[in-house]
């Protein structure tokens, strides 16, 4: 089997001990247990959580998987398992099984109107219930990075994930996007393990794990064909004595493949497994066929009249068809957002501009000395094996998810590769200590000014915009849906207007659901798109909507914020002439103020 074991060695002689380096971990483990725990309660339904709360609980109660179904029941269920003991109210009846609609925002409202403002609470309780995820990436990426650079790195690397604004921003939530990282990023330590030294006790806890993986987002769905060719990637040539242990190794790579599938069986309570092929309705062209005139009629199946139709699938129903679902949305010609500039679909570089500037300076800066330490010296390189295998991933994801371009609009798709990121960055930790102090001075400075970067914001993580950006106020002018505002913000915009009752007459437009607004006790007529005097709130997505209705309040200076995503104005009789006036201006051809 390859030689995956090789670290690099710290040949200054002042690396940090074991004990110091657990410690160090445990302090961080601590410490970001700490700010996810306040963000768990501090922030409102974002806007998936409004919908995967009440799943989660129709999957414990009915055994049924058909609500949110774009996404596996893992965390869902993690998340919700709690609430069956402290009591909530629930009505499923406006439940549907049909694959053309969503069933889970009908239901979801209902849920929210049975248990009202309570329902805050039982969000918090199943938002603590997800925080070990989170905990068990930071603890992935501190061991893998001891192992392949030692101790300081180890450090490094848990440092990162502490305080990484956008690790902070989504792993308090229920939504699946930190968890599938974690998970992910856990999958592959375990079958780095079982590459090292191939037994049967690694191999079933690596399949194990993938399957929880497969389980947590369908987007490790590569993993399949990724992890066999990585094991033929790797293995060294086998001597001819040796070829016998090909045959073992290749048995115990079909068992992880089984088992990760069995696991995905398992948290479906084997719901439709085996279905044929060809008795599925779809709704993608990808899975449905049709030519150009092709409109998502559900009754659609490319497989039905092939002997592929035939064959039994081994996933469970609801798995497929969320997959046939999300390949359906892919397909589908949306409007995304870079820059100002919205389009149809998207561009194959968003999610490398969004992580460029939504991760800290200082960040960057340690992944640049990483870098130039990788090809600079072959002392701070591990093996080959170990770069590839950190690498592979790193960049098949990030090209797959990158390719999907019938939208883009989330940061948060990619966050599965940021622990492979994470780890290949604490390579930076072997320059520390290892001759020229102003190398180790640029490392420590980078850190810290990375950490202090997200922290002066918190807890509005979801918000962070690093510098280059400008910071959070300027965000939205680059990027807008959960990259800012994914509604986290009601509450604290609730907080404002308790402590300024001088606000009045007030209107508000606002990135949260109705009901969800109402519960929060916010009762504000809607703004209206002609500008008005009075005070005036408005959500930054709302900023740059598409027909530009609210775009009049960007040449204006909001005189205060809630959290980052929701803007306040106050405009006078004079301000609002001034506003008419400018627009008048622009559509005659004169320069807009």
């Amino acid at each position: 089997m390859p030689d995956l074991s090789r670290g690099v060695s710290n040949s200054s002689g002042g690396e940090v001990s074991a004990s110091w380096s657990t410690k160090a971990m445990l302090c961080c483990g601590i410490i970001h247990f700490l700010l996810l725990a306040y963000c768990a309660h501090q922030d409102s339904f974002t806007f998936d959580e409004v919908a995967h709360l009440p799943s989660g609980l129709f999957h414990w109660e009915q055994g049924r998987f058909g609500m949110f179904r774009v996404n596996p029941p893992l965390v869902r269920l993690v998340a919700t398992l709690p609430l069956m003991w402290v009591g909530y109210q629930s009505d499923w009846s406006s439940y549907s099984d049909d694959i053309a609609v969503r069933p889970e925002w009908a239901v979801s409202f209902r849920f929210l109107e049975l248990n009202g403002v309570r329902s805050f609470w039982l969000l918090t309780v199943a938002r603590m219930a997800c925080l070990p995820f989170s905990l068990l990436g930071m603890w992935i990426c501190w061991r893998w990075a001891g192992e392949l650079f030692g101790n300081r790195a180890a450090i490094l690397a848990a440092t990162i994930w502490c305080f990484s604004p956008n690790i902070l921003g989504h792993g308090h939530l229920i939504s699946p996007d930190v968890a599938s990282a974690s998970i992910g990023i856990a999958a592959f330590y375990s079958f780095r393990h079982w590459l090292l030294s191939p037994n049967w006790s690694k191999a079933l806890l690596a399949g194990f794990v993938f399957g929880q993986a497969q389980s947590a987002r369908t987007s490790w769905i590569p993993l399949f064909g990724m992890w066999p060719l990585l094991w033929l990637i790797l293995r060294k040539r086998a001597r001819c004595q040796q070829d016998r242990s090909v045959w073992a190794e290749g048995a115990q790579m079909a068992i992880i493949v089984l088992l990760g599938i069995w696991s995905v069986n398992a948290w479906y309570g084997f719901e439709g497994t085996l279905t044929p092929l060809g008795d599925y309705q779809f709704l993608s062209k990808s899975l449905g066929g049709g030519g150009p005139e092709y409109h998502g009629e559900m009754s659609r199946n490319r497989f039905r009249a092939t002997w592929l139709g035939r064959l039994p699938v081994p996933l469970p129903r609801e798995y497929v068809q969320g997959i046939d679902r999300q390949r359906y949305h892919f397909e589908s010609i949306d409007q995304s957002y870079l820059r100002g500039e919205w389009r149809d679909r998207g561009w194959w570089y968003y999610y490398i501009y969004a992580a460029f500037i939504k991760e800290p300076c200082g960040y960057w800066m340690v992944a640049g000395i990483a870098l130039v330490l990788g090809l600079a010296s072959s002392d701070c390189r591990a093996s080959w094996r170990e770069e590839v295998f950190l690498l592979f991933p790193l960049i098949t994801m990030l090209v797959f998810i990158s390719s999907q371009q019938g939208f883009n609009r989330h940061l948060r798709y990619i966050l599965p590769v940021f622990p492979f990121a994470i780890i290949l960055a604490s390579r930076a930790a072997l320059s520390v200590g290892r001759g020229d102090w102003r190398v180790t001075a640029v490392v420590l400075l980078s850190i810290g000014w990375g950490a202090l970067s997200s922290l002066s914001i918190y807890p509005h993580s979801l918000g962070y915009f690093n510098e280059v950006a400008g910071g959070p106020q300027c965000g939205h002018r680059h990027l807008l849906g959960s990259n800012v505002d994914w509604g986290q913000d009601l509450l604290y915009f609730k907080s404002w207007l308790e402590a300024h009752p001088e606000a009045s007459p007030l209107r508000m437009t606002l990135y949260n659901e109705p009901v969800v607004t109402a519960l929060a006790g916010i009762a504000v007529p809607n703004l209206l798109p002609e500008p008005t005097p009075g005070w005036h709130a408005i959500s930054v997505n709302n900023l740059h909507l598409q027909d530009g209705r609210y775009a009049y309040f960007l040449k204006t200076t909001p005189v205060a914020m809630a959290g980052y995503s929701i803007f306040i104005y106050q405009l006078s009789s004079e301000d609002c002439l001034s506003i008419k006036a400018d627009s008048e201006g622009h559509r005659h051809g004169r320069p807009f103020r």
